[in-house]
C-alpha cells in the first residue's frame, strides 16, 4: 500500500526494501538464499520464498510499516524444486513451475494442491486480478478466469468454472 517503497533482493542477498524516489535502501532483512519475493495486497505483507543454510526452503512473511522490515513468520510447507514464480492472496499461495504446473497451498496446509499440469510452456510469472490468474510465458500471457482465484478463493471441489484466454506477446 506504501507505493514509494519496493521489496526487492539487495546485492548482498538480503531482502531490502527500497526507497523509489531517492533509491535509498530503507531496511533490511537476512532471510537466507531468496528465490522468490511477491507482495500480498491483502495483509500488505511480503511473502519470500527463501532457503537456510541446510537447503530447508519455506515461505517467510514480512510486513514493513514505520521505517522497519519486521519478520511475521516462517511456514514449513513442502515446496517443489522447480518452483519459478508465486503469487500471494491472504493465506492461500499460487505457484507456477519450470515444467508447467500450478500449485496451491491453503491455509495452514503444509502440502500443495496440484490445480493444473502439463501446461505445455514454463511459468515465468504469475498475477492475480479479481477472478483471474495470468501465467506469464515465453510467447505470451494465458489467462485462467475460474471462481478458484476469486476473494476469498473457492475450494477446487467447489469451483464451478474455469475459463482461458491466450494473448500472444509477439
Amino acid at each position: 500500500s506504501q507505493r514509494r517503497y519496493a521489496a526487492a533482493i539487495g546485492t548482498d542477498g538480503r531482502l531490502v526494501v527500497v526507497d523509489l524516489l531517492t533509491g535509498e535502501t530503507v531496511a533490511t532483512a537476512a532471510v537466507g538464499l531468496i528465490e522468490a519475493i511477491t507482495h500480498d495486497a491483502e495483509s500488505d505483507d511480503i511473502l519470500v520464498l527463501s532457503s537456510d543454510f541446510s537447503g530447508q526452503r519455506d515461505f517467510r512473511r514480512y510486513y514493513f510499516g514505520e521505517g522497519v522490515l519486521r519478520r511475521r513468520y516462517s511456514s514449513r510447507r513442502t515446496i517443489p524444486e522447480d518452483i519459478s514464480t508465486l503469487v500471494v492472496t491472504g493465506r492461500d499461495v499460487v505457484a507456477g513451475s519450470t515444467n508447467g504446473t500450478l500449485f496451491r497451498w491453503l491455509p495452514y496446509a503444509t502440502q500443495p494442491l496440484t490445480i493444473a499440469q502439463g501446461i505445455s510452456v514454463p511459468v515465468l510469472d504469475l498475477a492475480l486480478s479479481q477472478n483471474r490468474l495470468h501465467l506469464l510465458y515465453r510467447d505470451g500471457v494465458l489467462s485462467l478466469s475460474s471462481d478458484l482465484f476469486a476473494l476469498p478463493p473457492t475450494a477446487i471441489e467447489e469451483t464451478t468454472y474455469l475459463r482461458e484466454r491466450t494473448t500472444p506477446t509477439t
